[in-house]
């Protein structure tokens, strides 16, 4: 397969990805961003989305699917090193574009994530969501970036498998309440414990940030006067601290979850 080929820092190109790779701004603005690692594109191959550039290091074997008609540019071992965070032991980065995927009609199992801020936590939530057997992930809030390289990495391509779409908090509350879903509330004055009680098998597990937990947007009051079902739980501690680190609460709680749905007469 023919390559072009970039060996210069200033090639305008190059300059270009280094801004998808950093910049927030330039990602929502283009539409477009980077993804690092060959298991990580095929996700994203396979998830549908549209790829608009494939590349390569000196080395590597890594080549675009010939279906989509892509000239792979190759990088000196330099400048690649410089673009992937993994270097050169990730064979191969790709742009693509930017697509909502489609939310599931009658999911079962949700998750929703209030300002989860940190794009490392955020990708971990959503590699646990999947390995549980969660349908979908709403990020509402400010700052979530599922296009981060941090987010995109640290869930190892997941956020391609499962349709995770930002939001904002009136658009997921509306969701939950036309999925007929009741809202498991993660917080710290829950009322019930965790292993304590029968978990709803339709449910959406709201999670809010790790300093600040949910916001009065959750609260029991206004989620009754929206009209939504939902229950506050708590994760028991064997020593009395603020909170666990957001993306192990997650894992508890939604491995508990699916711990009832495999055992439903089990506690």
């Amino acid at each position: 397969m023919s390559t072009l080929r970039i060996e210069s820092a200033h090639n305008e190109r190059f300059k270009y990805w280094l801004d998808l790779q950093n910049n927030a701004r330039s990602r929502r603005k283009s539409g477009l961003f980077l993804v690092e690692g060959e298991q990580e594109c095929q996700y994203a191959l396979q998830g549908g989305l549209e790829l608009v550039e494939w590349i390569l290091h000196a080395q590597s074997t890594s080549f675009p699917p010939e279906r989509w008609g892509v000239i792979p540019i190759q990088l000196s071992d330099a400048l690649f090193d410089r673009l992937a965070y993994r270097g050169r032991n990730a064979g191969c980065m790709a742009v693509f574009r930017q697509t909502a995927p489609a939310l599931p009609e009658a999911p079962e199992v949700v998750l929703v994530l209030e300002n989860a801020e940190k794009p490392g936590n955020l990708g971990a939530l959503i590699r646990t969501a999947l390995a549980s057997g969660v349908e979908a992930v709403l990020a509402t809030g400010s700052g979530a970036d599922l296009y981060n390289p941090n987010c995109i990495r640290s869930s190892v391509g997941t956020v391609f498998r499962l349709p995770c779409v930002a939001m904002s908090q009136a658009e997921a509350l509306d969701s939950l309440i036309r999925w007929g879903l009741t809202a498991v509330l993660l917080r710290l004055d829950g009322s019930e414990p965790l292993y304590s009680q029968s978990l709803p098998r339709k449910a959406a597990y709201v999670l809010g940030s790790e300093h600040a937990g949910l916001s009065d947007f959750w609260a029991p009051l206004a989620l009754e006067q929206a009209g939504l079902s939902h229950r506050s739980v708590r994760i028991p501690m064997a020593q009395s601290m603020d909170s666990l680190n957001l993306s192990a609460s997650a894992a508890v709680v939604l491995y508990e979850a699916y711990r009832q749905r495999l055992l439903p007469n089990s506690h």
